[in-house]
């Protein structure tokens, strides 16, 4: 067998040793990348909870500043709802519920309804909805506030308005 022979059986043996071991770092490192994607993908599923956490707890948090302490002449913020998709991804709706303050008691008939005309009636509700939803920004880890949530007002658990598409409406218009 000649030289020239023997170092191309040399280098066939070579090559194969060498691609066995490519081969087998390949798997290794595909099994590693398997296993850092299954981690990346539990990591993304706690991250994704922890954004939910954050804004339950910008909530809870809204929520306690506001109640009791947003007043008018007319009304207390006596409490608010917040409204999400299952997902818990996106604001859906709010709910504020009003308690009368001494003067607007003493026109309060029964089931959310007053003793002053629809006129007076939303000038005293249309300040709320816009200054909480401003209040609302200030906290920059709760969902976004876009024009499409609807927020309800209502006073002692009765509906009397609707907040929608930067409107208010009154309940029965």
């Amino acid at each position: 067998m000649n030289k020239a022979v023997r170092a191309l059986i040399i280098i066939n043996i070579l090559i194969l040793v060498v691609s066995a071991y490519i081969y087998v770092l390949n798997r290794q490192q595909a099994k590693e990348i398997g296993n850092l994607s299954k981690q990346l993908d539990k990591a993304n599923v706690l991250f994704e909870d922890v954004k939910i956490l954050k804004a339950n707890e910008a909530f809870q948090r809204l929520a306690h500043t506001v109640e009791g302490a947003y007043t008018t002449e007319d009304f207390i913020v006596e409490r608010i709802n917040f409204y999400t998709n299952k997902d818990n991804t996106k604001l859906i709706g709010v709910t504020l519920n009003l308690t009368p303050q001494s003067k607007m008691a003493l026109l309060y008939k029964d089931a959310g309804q007053f003793a002053i005309s629809d006129r007076e009636f939303r000038a005293k509700l249309e300040p709320f909805i816009p200054e909480i939803k401003k209040y609302y920004g200030v906290f920059s880890d709760t969902l976004p506030w876009g024009n499409n949530v609807n927020a309800t007002i209502t006073v002692r658990n009765y509906e009397v308005a609707t907040y929608k598409d930067g409107k208010l409406i009154l309940t029965g218009e």
